[in-house]
């Protein structure tokens, strides 16, 4: 397991019920691309999450559609390239399958989405955190990283304005 994995475990604890099995190569067919080996670490290990009834992460084993990456992360993404399409001079990013779009994989309870800005190999992806009116944090490193970051109080961003960190409650879902 990646050392930001393990920071990011110690942060959660041991999950109350363990995560549905994924079958990654029809998961990686059908987004049209492999996904960060750290998010795949998370995966094996949790199930989809809510952390202090604010952060959302997606799974793509989850039965709720609203935490499940190949349903609720599409439809965000898609969403955002609607937007993308319409309204493109507010947008700093595209919307994933585009060239380094933007692909969601998690989002807050206040409209705030979680992407990966998919440039270069899924392992170099960095984090974006955005709202739909594109104010924005670029996290320059992955996944665990990240959430290791947030969820330890050591991040503090505007765009995720109603997180308060560190890390109290995570609830669990199949």
């Amino acid at each position: 397991m990646s050392s930001p994995m393990v920071a990011l475990a110690a942060l959660l604890g041991p999950p109350e019920i363990g995560p549905g099995p994924v079958d990654w190569d029809a998961v990686e067919r059908a987004l049209g691309s492999t996904l960060p080996q750290d998010y795949r670490e998370f995966c094996s290990l949790y199930p989809a999450i809510v952390a202090d009834n604010f952060i959302r992460i997606d799974h793509p084993s989850c039965s709720n559609e609203r935490l499940n990456l190949l349903k609720d992360g599409l439809e965000r993404t898609e969403q955002l390239g609607e937007l993308v399409d319409e309204f493109s001079h507010h947008h700093a990013f595209g919307a994933f399958p585009s060239l380094g779009g933007l692909l969601c994989w998690g989002s807050s309870t206040s409209s705030e989405q979680l992407y990966w800005l998919t440039v270069g190999p899924a392992d170099d992806w960095k984090i974006v955190v955005g709202d739909l009116e594109d104010d924005h944090l670029v996290f320059d490193g992955g996944f665990a990283a990240f959430l290791t970051e947030l969820f330890s109080g050591r991040l503090n961003t505007p765009v995720l304005g109603d997180y308060v960190a560190p890390l109290s409650k995570v609830r669990f879902f199949k």
